[in-house]
């Protein structure tokens, strides 16, 4: 992309061999002739599942093959779009393929079937993103048999893929494949089944590792999904007092063996944790005497559990009084934890004063590089700077803050800030409601297990932040899972995020 010569075959000369492309992408390259492509005498050039797009070229800007030189270039299951109608010369056989070119005739061509001239429907062509978009002519049109030339696409999605919806999967045209998203709502009849749905949906069986939070207050959870990544384990609620009878009955199908609780007796009781052991479980509690020291507490655990004398070199902090901060980050550190052997557990701080546990965690852990999550107002900017000094102590530098104006806005920076990072990608989104935390505990695992991000929104309004990052991120979304009910999470908010989409 984006190359030039000062005669021929701006992205690509040939000349006495041969060249094949599959998957590929020419594009924004200029020559005078020949501007994405020049064939030379015996030169060739076969195309299967390219885009050619947007190349330029006084003479020819598209691809050219001197037939008179015994030249050739068959194309087949390809995109050549973009040239002012001088898009194809002198293929030698023309199959299944998109061009803006209608005058294929008289070039040499011992075969043009299938040829369609209709727009791609390219996402944003001026951007140089040609990935296409939900009603593309291009989508599920290549050849039926094979599918495709190569089993998966330009990005790594496996093809075929059943992009126009219509019950056969079929590859489209071009280097890009099309995956149709899907918006769906994951909820039960309260709290705890939801997150037992959620850890049934995203965790197969046999999974022999649950944490356990309460699901009536959300401290204590919020510090959990680094713990249960390093378990690869999902997080279940419980009732201070008892464990609804779901819980059991979701541990029992996944195959449950250990539990570890997260959290004192003041939020998980002995009962509970009797209850557990009744059933043949064995079981640990992780606490600490307050939502900071059990965060210290979990994050201390995780890193003995892996190696007793490793350190950590990451942590992710937000604020431990509210809720929106933290919930964006589980998913963030559960992967993390889960794939990365250094791990990064989520620490706690108070807004205006940085607790004694999470300093000493920081120091212990050996903590070099953190990111807060949330703004001054959630992690003020004296905090900020007694935790950049604590990692400074250790080697490493001052922190990264992922914020924006609310609790909406932050839970996006999140998102884009961990997707920069590749710990995390927009093929997954977990939507919840930013005005209560239970839906989203267990959905924040979920989505970590998916290496997915969870977005916020209000109950009855798609919040411009979560809507902005839907329409942006379209084509990166095969998936949405809505966390709760049609109470938490109204019809009108789900249409929106279909609309979005583009469904």
């Amino acid at each position: 992309m984006g190359n030039g010569a000062g005669v021929r075959g701006g992205g690509i000369y040939s000349r006495q061999t041969g060249i094949t492309l599959e998957s590929s992408l020419i594009a924004r390259n200029s020559a005078p002739s020949g501007g994405a492509a020049y064939l030379d005498e015996y030169g060739g050039l076969a195309l299967s599942d390219c885009t050619v797009a947007f190349n330029t070229g006084a003479t020819w800007a598209g691809l050219w093959a001197d037939i008179a030189l015994d030249a050739y270039m068959p194309i087949s299951n390809s995109i050549v779009w973009g040239h002012g109608g001088k898009d194809v010369h002198g293929a030698s056989s023309i199959n299944y393929t998109c061009t803006q070119d209608t005058d294929l005739a008289g070039d040499a061509n011992t075969g043009i079937e299938n040829v369609i001239h209709s727009d791609p429907r390219f996402w944003a062509p001026a951007s140089r993103d040609y990935r296409l978009t939900i009603g593309s002519p291009c989508i599920d049109a290549a050849h039926p048999d094979p599918y495709c030339a190569t089993p998966e696409d330009y990005f790594g999605v496996a093809r075929p893929t059943d992009g126009d919806g219509n019950g056969t999967p079929r590859c489209d045209m071009g280097y890009h494949e099309f995956v149709r998203p899907t918006v769906t709502r994951i909820a039960g009849a309260d709290r705890y089944a939801t997150a037992a749905m959620i850890a049934e949906s995203k965790f197969s069986a046999p999974n022999p590792q649950a944490v356990i939070a309460s699901g009536q207050n959300f401290p204590d959870a919020l510090s959990a999904a680094g713990l249960a990544g390093g378990l690869s384990a999902p997080l279940l609620l419980v009732r201070t007092e008892s464990v609804p009878t779901v819980v059991f009955d979701t541990m029992k199908r996944l195959g449950t063996k250990w539990v570890t609780i997260v959290g004192g007796t003041p939020s998980v009781s002995l009962a509970v944790e009797n209850a557990l052991k009744g059933k043949g479980l064995s079981v640990r509690r992780i606490a600490g005497a307050d939502r900071y020291a059990t965060a210290a507490a979990v994050a201390a655990e995780y890193f003995k559990s892996v190696d007793s004398a490793l350190k950590g070199n990451t942590a992710f902090i937000a604020r431990g009084d509210a809720f929106p901060d933290a919930l964006a980050l589980a998913p963030i550190s559960f992967w993390y934890c889960s794939n990365r052997s250094d791990g990064a557990p989520i620490l706690l701080t108070r807004p205006n004063a940085l607790p004694a546990e999470t300093a000493q965690a920081l120091t212990s852990l050996g903590i070099a590089r953190a990111f807060v999550a949330g703004s001054e107002a959630a992690v003020s900017a004296t905090v900020k700077a007694q935790i950049d000094a604590k990692l400074v102590a250790n080697g490493g530098s001052a922190s990264t803050r992922w914020a924006g104006a609310n609790r909406y806005e932050t839970a996006r920076a999140v998102a884009e800030g961990a997707v920069a990072q590749d710990w995390a990608d927009w093929h997954y989104v977990g939507i919840a409601t930013g005005l209560n935390f239970p839906d989203a505990l267990g959905g924040g695992v979920g989505a970590g297990e998916m290496h997915g991000v969870v977005l916020l929104t209000r109950s009855d309004t798609l919040s411009p932040p979560t809507d902005a990052a839907l329409r942006a991120h379209r084509p990166d979304i095969y998936a949405v899972d809505i966390f709760g009910g049609p109470t938490t999470v109204t019809t009108r908010v789900q249409n929106a995020i279909r609309a979005d989409l583009g469904l």
